[in-house]
C-alpha cells in the first residue's frame, strides 16, 4: 500500500465513485471504491490536483451501522403533475444485515458529516443502486443513506490514476 489517508473523508470527491466491495463485520465497515477523486487538499496527494485512485481500500473502525434508510421519491411526468409519491422507508435489522447485496452494485455519491463528539465521527452515506438497464434514462433507481459512527476512517490504495476532468 503505497497511499494512506486517515480521517480525511472531506479531501476525497465522491461524485463517480463505484462500490465493489461492503463487508460488515462486528466492530468495521470496510469497502472497497472505484473512481474515487483525491482532492489536491488531501495529505497523501503528491500532483496537487483531483485525481483518481486506484482501487481504494476504506476501513471504518470500530464502526456502528447506526440506521439505514431506503430514500423515498416524488415521480412527476413530463407536463409536471404528480404520478406517484414514494415514502422513506427505516431499513430492519435483517435488511441492514443483507445490505452487502445492494451496496455492490451501487454508487458512493455522498458521505456527509453529521457530528463528532467523544472520538466519534457521525456521517451519512449516500448510496444509489446501478440502474438494472444503463440505456433506459428513465429507470428509476433506488437510492439509500447509511448513517455510521467511527473512530477512524482509513484510505488506502496503491497508485494514482488519471488526472479528473
Amino acid at each position: 500500500m503505497a497511499f494512506k489517508s486517515v480521517n480525511e473523508i472531506e479531501k476525497f470527491d465522491y461524485k463517480d465513485c463505484e462500490i465493489t466491495s461492503f463487508v460488515l463485520d462486528e466492530n468495521e465497515i470496510r469497502m472497497e471504491l472505484k473512481a474515487l477523486i483525491i482532492a489536491p487538499e488531501n495529505s497523501q496527494n503528491e500532483r496537487s490536483q483531483r485525481s483518481y485512485a486506484d482501487t481504494v481500500r476504506l476501513t471504518l473502525k470500530d464502526a456502528i451501522l447506526e440506521k439505514g434508510i431506503k430514500e423515498g421519491f416524488k415521480y412527476y411526468d413530463a407536463d409536471g403533475n404528480l404520478k406517484e409519491t414514494v415514502p422513506e422507508k427505516i431499513l430492519s435489522e435483517q435488511e441492514l444485515k443483507t445490505f452487502k447485496f445492494i451496496a455492490e452494485t451501487s454508487y458512493l455519491y455522498d458521505f456527509q458529516k453529521i457530528d463528532e463528539a467523544e472520538g466519534r465521527f457521525r456521517y451519512a452515506l449516500g448510496i444509489e443502486r446501478k440502474p438494472e438497464n444503463p440505456q433506459d434514462l428513465a429507470e428509476i433507481t433506488d437510492t439509500y443513506q447509511l448513517r455510521v459512527s467511527f473512530t477512524e476512517a482509513e484510505f488506502c490504495w496503491d497508485r494514482y490514476m488519471s488526472k479528473a476532468e
